[in-house]
């Protein structure tokens, strides 16, 4: 479990190939999170307003034979500035989220690691998973947890225009997940991402509606450039 002792001590201050027409996508290939990795992306929501969002690779290091990756995301909206760093790692699997920590401090730890999409999805399978978070404050506590059923599925490759450039085939994943908090409240979200092959997610919906047949949510953001 060394990638777990490393989560912990992250949060405690311790410091494809892809064929559309067979329908099965190899996202490694989709995402290559690599040094010196950036995007950058608009973002805008129904009432107009816009802002921006970036991701940038700032680190790496291996841990039990695992490559594990150091994003810091930064969002722009307004006078305002929020930033956060994630640890990600690749395995058999899929891409896998370990934890986020806030500028503030504050520390969000998924235990086992939040899978963001596996390594293969397949047309008309859906990809299940579970996992927790527990949310942590700058100074180590534990303010909150909750569990998570989580459901993925490949969506068809289509042509994606953004400012970023045109990309001819770019498959999609939608995510469906459910928080389950100790008070026995509850709360469904679903994202739908396009990515594009070697360069990453270039369309991403998110607060779509749960039982919307339509992929439209709260808020969009479209890759500018790399």
């Amino acid at each position: 479990m060394p990638i777990l002792i490393g989560l912990s001590s992250g949060c405690r201050k311790d410091e494809p190939a892809a064929s559309a027409g067979g329908g099965v996508v190899q996202l490694q290939d989709y995402f290559p999170l690599e040094r010196s990795g950036r995007w950058i992306y608009e973002w805008h929501n129904a009432r107009g307003d816009q802002w921006s969002g970036s991701m940038t690779v700032t680190g790496e290091r291996s841990e039990a034979s695992l490559s594990i990756v150091t994003v810091a995301d930064t969002t722009r909206m307004f006078a305002l500035t929020e930033a956060s760093r994630s640890a990600y790692v690749w395995d058999a699997e899929g891409l896998k989220h370990l934890y986020r920590i806030s500028a503030g401090g504050d520390c969000t730890a998924f235990d086992p690691p939040r899978l963001v999409f596996p390594a293969r999805l397949e047309t008309g399978r859906i990809a299940r998973s579970s996992y927790r978070f527990r949310v942590y404050s700058a100074g180590g506590e534990e303010r909150f947890q909750a569990s998570v059923e989580q459901q993925q599925k490949l969506l068809a490759s289509v042509e994606i225009a953004v400012p970023g450039g045109r990309f001819e085939a770019a498959p999609g994943v939608e995510t469906i997940w459910t928080d389950t908090y100790s008070d026995g409240s509850s709360q469904t979200r679903r994202r739908a991402v396009w990515y594009a092959r070697e360069v990453g997610p270039v369309r991403i919906v998110s607060g779509i509606p749960a039982n919307s047949p339509r992929l439209e949510g709260d808020a969009t953001g479209l890759l500018d450039r790399r």
